[in-house]
């Protein structure tokens, strides 16, 4: 398990894919499929979303309790990632494909994303997250 965790992270760290690595959400700022606003900051909602050169996951809670964990594969092109849902805690996800324009500034990543559901009805996102600092390594 060692030389694996090993491998994957010498690889992230010479991955030319500035998305990769493991980024913690600031804030959200949404439209849900009904129209419905809202946000959500650090203090409140907690998202971690991690890439290595292939494949993404994210886990998320809300007041302290466990939200959803979702994740799959993704194809990043410029400064768009198109992400596909393989795995999900919710088993309806599974399948989904979303799609976002993303630009990093620093530490800081700035994501923008929409999704549109089987209704025609679009929900649209808009991320700030920071970038984790340090690498945890297995001993």
């Amino acid at each position: 398990m060692m030389l694996l965790t090993s491998s994957i992270l010498l690889a992230q760290k010479n991955s030319k894919n500035s998305i990769v690595g493991t980024w913690n959400q600031l804030s959200s700022e949404y439209t849900l499929f009904d129209g419905t606003k809202g946000s959500h900051t650090k203090e409140t909602a907690t998202r971690v979303d991690m890439f290595n050169a292939t494949h993404w996951m994210r886990i998320a809670h809300r007041d302290g309790k466990f939200e959803n964990a979702f994740g799959g594969t993704y194809v990043s092109q410029n400064n768009k990632l198109k992400l596909t849902v393989l795995y999900s805690s919710d088993p309806g996800n599974v399948g989904t494909l979303y799609e976002l324009v993303y630009r990093i500034e620093g530490n800081k990543l700035y994501s923008d994303g929409t999704i549109t559901n089987g209704n025609g009805q679009t929900a649209t996102w808009h991320d700030v997250s920071e970038k984790a600092e340090g690498v945890a390594t297995a001993k």
